[in-house]
C-alpha cells in the first residue's frame, strides 16, 4: 500500500489565527525538524500560526524561508500546535493547517507576500 499522507479535517474551534473554518481546512501532521531556524526563529522556537515549509532533502517541516532554496521557500501551511513547539532539542511531531480558510494575517508570524501567495494556490484567504 502506498505511503499516503494523513489529513484530518479542523473539527476542534477556531485558533488565534484562524478566522474561519469549514469542510475544506485540513489539518496534516508533520514532523518538525530540529533547530528549525532557516527562517525567522533563531532559537528552535516555533509559535502556533508560524508559517511552514518543507525541506525537500528530509521531508521535514521547518521555517518558511523565503530567501531559501531548500524546499521552505514555499509556505505550506501554518503551525497549529498549541502553545508552539520547542524543536531546539531534536523533532518533534506537529500539526499545520492549510486548505480553504481566511487567516487573520496579524495573528501569524514569519509569513511574507510570497508565502501568502503559496497558501493562496490552495484557497487560503487573509483577513
Amino acid at each position: 500500500m502506498p505511503d499516503v499522507p494523513r489529513y484530518n479535517k479542523v473539527t476542534s474551534p477556531p485558533v488565534n489565527f484562524l478566522k474561519k473554518d469549514g469542510p475544506w481546512v485540513w489539518r496534516e501532521e508533520v514532523t518538525l525538524g530540529e533547530n528549525s531556524s532557516g527562517g525567522p526563529s533563531t532559537d528552535g522556537a516555533l509559535p502556533q500560526g508560524r508559517a511552514i515549509g518543507i525541506k525537500t532533502a528530509d521531508g521535514k517541516a521547518y521555517d518558511y524561508n523565503d530567501n531559501a532554496s531548500d524546499g521552505t521557500e514555499t509556505c505550506v501551511g501554518i503551525l497549529d500546535n498549541e502553545g508552539g513547539a520547542d524543536v531546539s532539542g531534536g523533532d518533534k511531531q506537529g500539526t499545520i493547517v492549510k486548505g480553504f480558510c481566511i487567516f487573520i494575517e496579524a495573528n501569524l508570524s514569519g509569513i511574507d507576500a510570497n508565502g501568502k501567495t503559496d497558501l493562496g494556490s490552495n484557497g487560503a484567504f487573509f483577513a
